[in-house]
């Protein structure tokens, strides 16, 4: 998994790439993801420094959500599994003779009866079972996650099983500077993402975690984040247009929804001041307002 021998970490990216996703539904749909799939890895499967806090930041983009987990051990710690079985005087007949239930026991521990021990009146077993790598644990909690993510309606394509909100087109899982093999949905996992659709056509080689939004943006994609960064650009691009005449962009604020559901409509913001004929504002304020927002994601100004 990596060439350092003595590493005992990594950083996990994770990129699922999709046709373009409903925005209402999209900065849900990635936080939601990000928080259930840090519950498998660190909860379910322990695959986590002990003592150390969550370390994740999630992303997206009309054609993606991706998640970053900080320092993943390279593997589960090793763990002690105990387990007791039936009571002694219900384990040995009165010659001393293993009954079923002893056997029985034995066999689901994987050894025979002369490996077991007692313990307070009870069959008793105890081994060190190796932690397993974390190349074996991430796919399926991936997996795992997308299944239990809350989507309204989900959708089938092409002629396989899988379903999804949007179509998946690609998928990345790095682990360090290594690619986890394993299928998302239907999609291979590598470390080919995709840019700006026609900014960046050409494939996109993401080469660890750590440059994972540097990477996105030299190909013309911005994503938006926990802290609605995509949000605060297209705000501030809309303030100045409105200030160069005066006005102020209605609903123009980073944290309000229309804000939110432009930056989940678009990769690159490139704001552009429009104007239409006058004649029309003889409509009512009410009716140009919803048009221009609900309909066009414009701001009013």
């Amino acid at each position: 998994m990596t060439k350092d021998k003595g590493q005992r970490t990594n950083d996990l990216l994770v990129e699922i790439g999709t046709e373009e996703m409903p925005p209402k539904l999209l900065a849900g749909l990635a936080e939601d993801f990000a928080a259930r799939l840090l519950s498998l890895i660190k909860d379910i499967h322990g695959l986590w420094e002990p003592g150390k806090s969550a370390e994740k930041d999630w992303y997206f983009s009309p054609r993606r959500m991706a998640v970053i987990y900080r320092n993943l051990p390279i593997k589960q710690a090793d763990r002690q599994v105990e387990r007791f079985g039936p009571a002694i005087n219900v384990a040995f007949d009165a010659t001393g003779k293993p009954t079923r239930a002893a056997e029985g026991f034995a066999r689901s521990c994987a050894v025979t009866v002369d490996h077991l021990q007692q313990k307070d009146g009870k069959l008793f077993f105890a081994s060190l079972q190796p932690g397993r790598t974390a190349a074996e644990i991430i796919p399926g909690a991936i997996i795992e996650a997308l299944e239990k993510i809350h989507i309204p309606k989900r959708m089938r394509w092409s002629a396989g099983n899988a379903e999804f909100v949007r179509p998946v087109r690609w998928a990345v899982v790095l682990f360090g500077n290594e690619v986890i093999d394993c299928e998302i949905l239907g999609a291979r996992a590598g470390r080919v993402s995709c840019g700006h659709r026609y900014h960046h056509p050409a494939a996109l080689v993401l080469r660890s975690p750590h440059d994972y939004v540097k990477t996105l943006h030299s190909a013309r994609v911005i994503v938006n984040d926990a802290a609605h960064e995509l949000q605060h650009l297209i705000s501030q691009q809309a303030h100045k247009l409105a200030d160069e005449i005066g006005g102020v962009p209605l609903n123009g604020e980073p944290e309000s929804a229309l804000a939110a559901e432009i930056a989940a409509l678009v990769e690159w913001p490139v704001a552009i001041r429009g104007a239409f004929d006058p004649k029309f504002l003889s409509l009512p304020e009410e009716i140009i307002i919803a048009t221009l927002e609900g309909q066009q994601r414009y701001f009013p100004i």
